[in-house]
């Protein structure tokens, strides 16, 4: 099983049990319903997906490190949760790419998906782009939990988070410019991050930014790459 971050997990009953049992209890929520709600319960019949996250501490073997995140904002916070999962209750991991993917097929059985909020409806739009381009795009953050739930995830000040494999400068750029673009039009910001070759993700813009180094951020740790070996492997896919 691939470990990255930004995947989703569909996890059994007796994972949701164990990863509510063994939190720890330093966590702030408002009660203790809204805790099980979010890890065991889910709410409205729909289960919610736990995140792979980096862990900062040693984590047991046989252990993937997840967070859960609530659909409802509560004073503009939308509550979070770390938590633990054993491997062996891992049912299904969607990735990025595969989640958007399976809800641009949708669209023309369920047109009014992707139009709910301007993040959405921007989502819609730069899916068609990327296609067009030849580019695999996938997304993350609340529009893909969205996606995966059918729960009210997205709202109007909701960033539209997306993630690109690696491709050619020129195209990357490109898609970079008009998505920004879009997302002007339909009132929201972008946030696209770019997997890299390495297994590491770096934001889009940085990659153009007039500096030697960009932060990247893999499910290990975050470090600063040489911009020169960046380059260095995406030119290569120039003559591809």
């Amino acid at each position: 099983m691939e470990i990255k971050r930004h995947y989703l997990v569909e996890i059994t009953d007796k994972g949701r049990a164990w990863a509510y049992e063994n939190l720890d209890r330093k966590v702030e929520v408002r009660d203790e319903n809204e805790l099980k709600s979010l890890i065991v319960e889910g709410y409205k019949g729909k289960k919610i997906p736990g995140i792979m996250r980096r862990d900062e501490e040693n984590v047991a073997l046989g252990v993937v490190p997840v967070g859960f995140a609530s659909p409802w904002l509560h004073e503009m916070r939308r509550t979070r949760v770390a938590a633990h999962v054993p491997k062996e209750e891992i049912l299904k991991v969607i990735t990025p790419y595969d989640l958007l993917k399976s809800a641009a097929g949708r669209v023309t059985e369920n047109p009014g998906i992707m139009v709910r909020t301007k993040c959405l409806r921007a989502l819609r739009r730069v899916t068609v782009t990327a296609a067009e381009m030849g580019l695999k795009l996938g997304v993350w953050g609340s529009a893909a939990l969205e996606l995966a739930t059918e729960l009210p995830y997205t709202h109007d000040h909701s960033d539209l988070d997306l993630l690109m494999d690696s491709a050619p400068i020129a195209k990357i750029k490109e898609f970079l410019v008009q998505a920004q673009n879009i997302v002007q039009e339909e009132g929201c910001k972008l946030d696209l991050e770019l997997d890299v070759l390495n297994g590491y993700g770096i934001k889009a813009v940085e990659l153009f930014m007039q500096t030697d180094d960009v932060l990247g951020k893999s499910i290990d740790e975050v470090k600063l790459i040489p911009k020169r070996e960046l380059w260095s492997s995406l030119e290569i896919l120039e003559d591809r």
